[in-house]
C-alpha cells in the first residue's frame, strides 16, 4: 500500500498542479472581467506550476509508455531491430535526462538570488522544476532499459 502511494506521487502532483492551475486562472478571470481588477501574482504562479506540469507530465508518460512514437518507421526496419531501436531510445532518453537534470539544476542554481516581482520568492522555485521532472525521467526511464534488455534476454 505504501510502495503503491510513492510510485504514484508524480500522478497525484500533477493532479493537483494542473487543478491549481485551473483555479487560480479561473479566480484571475473572475477577477478581472468581474471584479474590474487583477491580481499581480496569478501569472507567476501560473507560469511556475506550468513548467512543473509540463516536466512531471513528461515522466509520467514515460512511466506509462505513452510517449509519441513513430510506428510508421519502424515498419521499414526488419522485426530483429525491433530490440536496438527500442534500447538505443531508451538510452537516449536516459542520457538525455541526465544531462538535462545537471544542466537545469546549475541554471536553477545560478537563478536564485532572483526574485519574483509580486511573489518575492526565489525563481529557483520555478526553475528547478527541470531537474525535478528529468530525475524522475532517469529513473523511469532507466526502467523501461533494463525491463527491455531483461525481456529480450528472456525470450532468446
Amino acid at each position: 500500500m505504501v510502495k503503491k502511494f510513492f510510485s504514484n506521487i508524480p500522478e497525484l502532483s500533477l493532479m493537483v498542479i494542473t487543478t491549481a492551475v485551473v483555479l487560480i486562472l479561473f479566480a484571475e478571470v473572475v477577477f478581472r472581467y468581474f471584479i474590474g481588477t487583477s491580481l499581480d501574482w496569478i501569472e507567476e504562479v501560473s507560469r511556475m506550476l506550468l513548467i512543473w506540469m509540463v516536466f512531471i507530465g513528461a515522466a509520467v508518460a514515460l512511466k506509462r509508455n505513452e510517449h509519441i512514437a513513430v510506428h510508421y518507421f519502424l515498419s521499414f526496419f526488419p522485426k530483429g531491430m525491433y530490440y536496438y531501436i527500442e534500447v538505443f531510445t531508451y538510452g537516449i532518453i536516459v542520457f538525455f535526462s541526465v544531462f538535462l537534470c545537471i544542466q537545469g539544476t546549475i541554471f536553477s542554481v545560478l537563478s536564485k538570488d532572483t526574485t519574483f516581482p509580486a511573489l518575492q520568492i526565489s525563481v529557483l522555485w520555478m526553475y528547478i522544476g527541470l531537474p525535478a521532472g528529468c530525475f524522475i525521467m532517469v529513473i523511469y526511464g532507466s526502467r523501461r532499459l533494463i525491463a527491455t534488455i531483461k525481456n529480450h534476454k528472456a525470450q532468446e
